[in-house]
């Protein structure tokens, strides 16, 4: 303990008495508090738009429910009153939203959030292919990523303890000290492990000052839970502590500051970039990524298709598929409610299919990625924090698992006005189906399990590094 305490301090005092380093921590520091800034502002311009929703459908809502209280002693005010109760018109000025609010953490990682849509627009149409609602970004900020705290933890404080940690051992041997500690009988091999961990501190310092802050971004009605703040903060102290094992196995080789940096940022490299790159040309070469554009060709042959079938086809199809309902004598119209409905119900069930072929490719793709994360811590931490964050993949195929059941529900509620030519009362208003978002369960179990193979690697290094022997 004595020789810990003296380490530490020794080490404070080194960190005080170089101002290149102190300006460097400091650096990082205000990348961190940029990067805070970054995804505060990507995730209120998204907050502020669901608020603009909610208000709009409030707003709708009210004159929705003004029209059945309408002036009828105008021309305008009869005809208000008269459309005030049919469906058509009711979806038409009352469109369902729904929306898929950023997580609580999503300030700190926003991952592909700015990319994926954030809010849906639901009708009795089926249309599997809403409009784009992302925002419009720059070329060149998507094919670089977003400056948030998870990519500075991610991508570039492994720089910073390599800059910081290649030389624990070369320095005391070119300086000299590692014979002046051997006379003295102390380890040299303890003192560098006391060494990296007093760095490990400070950086794990700093990474949790910087992420509180971001705890406290959050939005109303959405406080951060001690879960979530711990879940967080273990990610990023496995992924540390990951380097820094990493840089003690390269430093047990005994070798030259040089040579410790050379391959240190060799590490970097192989892990940031070219372990990425395999795993990705790998996986689209095993399971492809499906176009949008052919879904989009698919939907468009298959709606011109359907809507060539015969009246009597379209609503055979659909009693035998809706035994609930009963035929009527008004069934065969043209271009009655029946057939309309009939056909968008034809329709939802085709897409649905191509939807499901369309979704099982990219779920394909994504299982053989997240199988391949095991061999790359880096990527690995990666996706943890993103996952943790609700800002990644996984996360928006839930929420469009919970639009296309929710759509379903919407459509079914309709139909039970429009298939019997009825009106909605004012007191249904109250009653239209409303989509609620409800969060992942399990996703902490998920990601404790999931941040095994970074402790397996960091494991592996310890044993590598153990058994090397020593050259001290």
């Amino acid at each position: 303990m004595f020789l810990l305490r003296t380490i530490f301090r020794f080490e404070y005092l080194q960190l005080r008495r170089q101002p290149p380093l102190l300006l460097l921590l400091l650096f990082y520091v205000m990348m961190g508090i940029y990067s805070l800034y970054t995804g505060h502002a990507i995730i209120g311009r998204q907050l502020s738009g669901l608020d603009s929703l909610t208000q709009t459908q409030a707003t709708h809502l009210a004159e929705a429910h003004q029209r059945f209280h309408g002036d009828t002693s105008t021309p305008h005010g009869k005809q208000l009153a008269a459309q005030a109760g049919v469906p058509q018109v009711v979806e038409f000025r009352h469109p369902p939203y729904a929306m898929n609010p950023p997580h609580r953490l999503a300030v700190l990682a926003v991952g592909q959030r700015d990319l994926l849509p954030y809010f849906d627009l639901v009708n009795s149409k089926r249309d599997v292919l809403t409009p784009p609602n992302a925002e419009f970004v720059n070329a060149e900020k998507l094919a670089v990523g977003n400056f948030d705290l998870a990519y500075v933890i991610v991508y570039l404080f492994p720089l910073l303890i390599i800059v910081w940690s290649h030389n624990c051992l070369s320095q005391e041997k070119e300086n000299q000290v590692d014979k002046l500690l051997a006379i003295q009988g102390a380890s040299l091999t303890r003192i560098i492990c006391y060494k990296l961990l007093f760095r490990f501190l400070v950086l794990m310092l700093i990474a949790s000052g910087l992420s509180i802050p971001g705890f406290m971004m959050y939005h109303s009605g959405s406080r951060i839970t001690a879960g979530d703040a711990w879940l967080w903060l273990y990610l990023v102290f496995i992924y540390l502590l990951f380097w820094f094992t990493l840089c003690g196995l390269i430093i047990r080789f005994n070798r030259s500051s040089r040579w410790n940096m050379l391959c240190a940022l060799g590490a970097w490299l192989l892990f940031m970039m070219v372990l990425p790159a395999l795993t990705n040309s790998y996986t689209t070469l095993r399971a492809p990524v499906p176009l949008l554009s052919s879904l989009a060709s698919s939907q468009r042959e298959c709606k011109e298709e359907t809507w060539e079938l015969p009246v009597q086809v379209l609503l055979d199809s659909f009693y035998l598929h809706h035994p609930e309902y009963t035929r009527t004598v008004t069934d065969t119209a043209e271009y009655g409610n029946r057939r309309f409905i009939a056909y968008a119900d034809l329709l939802g069930r085709r897409t649905d299919r191509i939807l499901l072929s369309y979704q099982q490719q990219q779920s394909q793709h994504r299982q053989l990625q997240e199988k391949l994360l095991w061999l790359n811590p880096v990527t690995q931490a990666q996706h943890l924090l993103y996952t943790d964050a609700a800002s990644g993949l996984d996360s928006y195929a839930s929420y469009q698992l919970q639009v296309n059941r929710f759509q379903h529900t919407w459509v079914a509620f309709m139909n039970s006005y429009l298939l019997y030519d009825k009106n909605m009362q004012e007191k249904d208003l109250d009653r239209l189906p409303v989509f609620h978002f409800q969060e992942t369960p399990g996703k902490a179990q998920q990601l404790l399990l999931r941040s095994f193979s970074i402790w397996l690697a960091i494991l592996l290094i310890l044993g590598i590094t153990i058994i090397l022997p020593d050259n001290n």
